[in-house]
């Protein structure tokens, strides 16, 4: 360390001590204020059991603050102030002190720095004997803040008790001994940690003097003291977190049970390491470290602003679960977005008379990009289950019905998971005609024998068009009316045209013209029209093509290709040929799904699966999930993608791509993934360290995300 010049040395250590352990002091009261709020979280989150209360530490924050206020973001803050003061007394003097001792046995001389190796052992001792300080305040600090929680309630009230009384409770069942529970944890910690905060400090200022030329840390400004001191918190969280774990899990374990017997000895250092190994895996030594380095420093990540705003629907189940985290977890942190939320649960549909959805709907038209998250459509189980007022329509369909456009449906290619058609390289893309047909038709039953006729009356007079269809005999039998529109159409063929471009892909169109020669012929008319009209030059640029064929040898193609088309079909065909594409490239889990306007102006996206209720119902008994929320990601990314490019904004696409490129390395590359996925790689082989739960996904990816992000930002 650089000395103060023309003073004896041991005048110089002591002058110094003194001060750092004033100032220190108040600095340190201060700093224990500002960052308490961080530290309760992070002490949450280490102590969360198996089944966890929190999906992160943005979803504990909400909680906090939803069942305490603002206030329970400063439970326990009195001990760590009232043990600032000890705290840096311990450090610092020992600090100085064993520095001296160290100038002694390596004979360092009195005008010169301390080596760094002095630094580290001094910053090591010291650590080691403010662990012995720190225990007790560590302790009683842990023991108020979850004094909300209790293992197997997420936020069961109790009684709360103060410090005073804590410490009294823990003397009078475990003795004096008992205020020392953890300490092993805590050395260990303030051990490795004082050696690395000390030498991080030491090695930071050293540099900034190096390159600034200048002689001595007076010199440094109050910025670059600040960010040497944030380096140096990084380094001491960060050095030996997962002993700081096991001692929150040691000096909170009689709170967090339900029931716990006084003479019980509480569980030791290395089999409470065990025990959180064994329930969550190295993740779980390392809970809360992002919010504890948030303590240390600024957070790296500057918010992207994103000027459009971006409706958000809502949905049900275990897909609403998933949504909230991806929301919490992967956008609003990196994002400053405007989210005009909309509850589309079915109890809120029920609830509003479905209005929420139509109201969701006009929302879309108005800022012209939608995520959705997956929806309940009732049946007559649903309807009894939810005790609802009638049976709702789908809210896709009802979406699709005021939006208009086309759905369009692609998998999300992974190289990792087997593939049922094995040619399939390329991603295709299913252009689905969302209205009229089947979905729209009227059908009866004939009751028994009669005749069967269709009849159009044009609006404004003129002759009626009246077509016989059946003549039904004594037994009867069933009948339908269904029909399109010429706009309609005309509009899917658009958003099919523009689709192609936009992927820079052939487009297929297939019906059954030669079966239905005016009503799929329309059809095909419409489509050679406009690409013999608007498009073709387009495509030829581009070298890719339109082309009609019939359903059945389409079928056929397709299964023969290697992909890389975009297919457009009528409502039914597109139902049903999105889910064979799907299981084709390996997973219905995982394919994209997104509305688009004629016009190309405008996007719904969302997960092309349903609410996974039977994941749902594990999830409600505290069972472990393992659900697959790629496609769910996607529903967020793509629109993402679109509101970017509504707004030329490139940072925010950069961000969206970034997101999805961290869900396929996640899985093609680290081999982190969901139980689904793991089960089409390993079939009946398949063992639990090939996948991890639902929430350990999302956390995965999100690291990634963030390192993808930081390292694009560069450039």
């Amino acid at each position: 360390m650089v000395l103060d010049e023309k003073l004896p040395v041991e005048d110089s250590r002591l002058g110094r001590a003194t001060k750092d352990v004033l100032f220190g002091s108040i600095a340190g009261t201060m700093s224990k204020l500002l960052e308490h709020p961080f530290d309760l979280i992070k002490v949450r989150l280490q102590t969360q059991p198996e089944i966890p209360h929190y999906s992160g530490a943005y979803d504990c924050f909400r909680k906090i603050v939803k069942h305490d206020g603002v206030t329970g973001l400063f439970r326990g803050v009195s001990m760590p102030m009232l043990g600032a003061t000890l705290e840096n007394a311990a450090l610092f003097l020992t600090f100085n002190q064993i520095q001296a001792l160290l100038s002694n046995v390596f004979q360092t001389k009195p005008d010169t720095q301390s080596s760094l190796t002095q630094v580290a052992l001094a910053g090591a001792g010291a650590g080691s004997v403010a662990s012995c300080v720190l225990t007790p305040v560590e302790l009683i600090k842990c023991k108020m803040q979850v004094q909300t929680m209790k293992q197997g309630a997420a936020s069961e009230l109790v009684a709360n008790q103060d410090a005073t009384s804590l410490i009294r409770q823990t003397i009078r069942d475990q003795g004096v001994r008992g205020l020392w529970v953890g300490f092993l944890g805590t050395f260990v910690r303030e051990t490795g940690g004082g050696l690395a905060w000390f030498l991080a400090f030491e090695m930071s200022t050293r540099e900034l003097l190096h390159l600034r030329n200048k002689p001595n840390r007076a010199d440094l400004n109050s910025v670059e003291l600040a960010a040497c001191g944030a380096l140096a918190g990084i380094s001491y969280n960060v050095s030996l977190y997962p002993a700081d774990c096991v001692k929150s899990s040691m000096q909170t374990e009689r709170e967090l049970k339900m029931h716990h017997d006084t003479n019980q000895k509480p569980t030791g250092f290395l089999r409470t390491l065990n025990n959180i190994y064994h329930a969550r895996g190295l993740r779980g030594l390392y809970a809360g470290l992002g919010v504890t380095c948030l303590r240390s420093a600024p957070s790296s990540v500057q918010k992207i602003k994103v000027s459009g705003s971006v409706v958000e629907l809502d949905g049900d189940e275990m897909t609403r679960i998933i949504w909230e985290k991806i929301r919490n977890d992967l956008i609003l942190p990196f994002l400053d977005v405007d989210l005009k939320y909309y509850d589309l649960s079915i109890e809120n549909r029920d609830k509003t008379d479905d209005q929420v959805t139509i109201d969701a709907a006009e929302a879309i038209q108005k800022y012209k990009v939608g995520v959705k998250c997956a929806t309940i459509t009732p049946d007559e189980a649903r309807v009894k289950e939810f005790n609802l007022k009638k049976m709702w329509l789908s809210p896709n369909g009802t979406i699709r019905n005021i939006l208009g456009g086309t759905v369009f449906r692609e998998p999300i290619v992974l190289q990792q998971i087997p593939r049922p058609v094995p040619g399939w390289t390329k991603p295709i893309c299913i252009g689905r005609h969302a209205f009229g047909d089947q979905y729209r038709c009227t059908n009866f039953v004939a009751p028994g024998e009669g005749k069967l006729t269709i009849t159009f009356t044009p609006k404004n007079g003129g002759e009626k068009i009246e077509q016989e269809v059946y003549n039904f005999n004594p037994d009867g039998g069933v009948a339908m009316a269904m029909y399109n529109t010429v706009d309609s159409i005309r509009g899917f063929a658009h958003a099919c045209f523009h689709v192609a471009i936009d992927k820079k892909m052939p487009l297929y169109l297939s019906t059954k013209n030669t079966i239905l020669k005016a009503y799929d012929g329309k059809f095909k008319d419409i489509f050679q029209d406009l690409y013999d009209n608007q498009y073709k030059s387009e495509f030829e640029k581009l070298n890719i093509w339109y082309e009609h064929r019939l359903i059945d040898d389409m079928v056929a193609q397709a299964i023969k290709g290697d992909g890389g088309f975009v297919w457009a079909c009528k409502n039914y065909d597109g139902d049903v040929q999105s889910d064979i594409v799907a299981q084709g490239f390996g997973s219905l889990g995982m394919m994209t799904s997104e509305l688009i306007t004629p016009e190309g102006d405008l996007i719904e996206s969302e997960a092309a699966h349903g609410t996974v209720t039977r994941h749902y119902r594990e999830h409600q008994k505290g069972n472990e999930t393992s659900t697959n929320s790629v496609a769910s990601i996607y529903a967020w990314t793509r629109g993402l993608i679109f509101r970017g490019r509504l707004d030329n904004n490139q940072e925010l696409i950069q961000f969206a791509r970034s997101l999805e490129e961290a869900c396929v390395q996640s899985i093609d590359k680290d081999q982190v993934m969901t139980k689904d996925l793991a089960y089409a790689i390993h079939g009946k082989n398949m063992k639990r360290e090939h996948y991890v739960n639902t929430f350990e996904f999302l956390d995965h990816v999100k690291e990634l995300a963030l390192e993808k992000y930081q390292q694009k930002a560069k450039y």
